[in-house]
């Protein structure tokens, strides 16, 4: 069979009932985003992952995925999660989010903070 490569940025098949090895996405040779989380019939090693270079956002938590993330695949990736899998990430946390998602999330907390504050001269 002839490889052919795709064109597709972002793939996203949550909680689907597909199965397969994940390194047949290997030809989506663009890929920046994948998410398959709850896809409990997909299998494979996430090293595969580490030759598509554009990708960047990966959540592959609730497969059947194993194998080990590391230093340099990470550094690659904005975002993850590979919670309830097979994956071991070392001394990483099992997901990380982006720098934006981190930002947002603190002007959150700033949010709350300023809310109890409040609060609090209230009695």
């Amino acid at each position: 069979l002839e490889s052919k490569s795709l064109n597709l940025s972002s793939l996203g098949l949550g909680d689907g009932k597909i199965i397969g090895d994940i390194s047949h996405l290997l030809c989506l040779t663009q890929l920046e985003s994948l998410y398959l989380n709850g896809c409990h019939g997909v299998n494979g090693n996430i090293n595969g992952l580490k030759s598509l270079l554009s990708l960047s956002r990966v959540n592959v938590a609730n497969t059947s995925i194993e194998g080990q993330l590391d230093d340099v695949f990470l550094s690659q990736l904005e975002e993850y999660d590979v919670s309830s899998t097979k994956i071991d990430a070392g001394d990483h946390p099992l997901s990380r989010c982006s720098n934006d998602q981190k930002e947002d999330q603190f002007e959150e907390d700033e949010e709350e903070e300023e809310g109890d504050e409040e609060e609090d001269d209230d009695v």
